[in-house]
């Protein structure tokens, strides 16, 4: 009777040892399945803002096009300058533009489902390496920006106090509008989408 009774309660335990691998499986699928929507949803939202820059920029270069055509001057010597201060911001968002569709078909190309997560990590990471040098061409390009400005509008004309509170004032605000734009519409998801494939990485 008690071998009886040792039989079936370790068959008990067999069956519960066989059935314990299959509950993890089950919890490691719902894991996958969750980093791999958050992903998505992350990558998705740095899709979205890249699709309105994409549209800013190039609703941008067209009205640089049209105010050039529109506010051209007359004399040769403001000629000179107007051609030289147009002609850079006109190329300057020209290279913005190219630089931004590259970006998105690179984000977009990354598919979550099919890919390795190696190789969605390698992608994120050269996403994440290209949004640095964005920043700091963009950083570079508004202190460019500014002092062209500053001598195309012949600024230093203006009284000492005037001429620091246009500096300060524009780089200011400038600094501030790349801190809040690029921290919560590119690195706070792409930070959500890094930690989920690093999650997905550890299993």
């Amino acid at each position: 009777m008690e071998l009886d009774d040792l039989k079936k309660r370790w068959g008990e335990l067999d069956n519960q040892l066989k059935k314990a691998p299959l509950a993890g499986d089950e919890q490691i699928s719902r894991i996958v399945s969750a980093c791999n929507g958050e992903t998505r949803r992350s990558l998705d939202r740095i899709k979205e803002f890249l699709r309105w820059s994409l549209w800013g920029a190039g609703t941008f270069l067209l009205l640089l096009i049209l105010f050039s055509i529109y506010l051209r001057p007359t004399t040769e010597n403001q000629q000179s300058k107007f051609f030289l201060f147009w002609g850079f911001l006109f190329a300057s968002f020209l290279v913005a533009f190219a630089w931004d569709i590259y970006t998105y078909r690179l984000v977009r190309g990354i598919r979550v489902d099919t890919m390795s997560v190696a190789e969605v990590s390698r992608r994120i990471a050269l996403f994440h390496r290209r949004t640095n040098y964005e920043v700091i061409g963009l950083s570079v390009w508004i202190l460019v920006y500014t002092f062209f400005n500053y001598w195309y509008r012949q600024l230093y004309e203006l009284s000492l106090l005037a001429q620091i509170f246009y500096f300060s004032a524009t780089l200011l605000i400038d600094a501030l509008v790349i801190y809040l734009l690029y921290r919560h519409k590119i690195y706070k998801p792409m930070r959500h989408a890094e930690e989920n494939i690093r999650r997905l990485g550890s299993l």
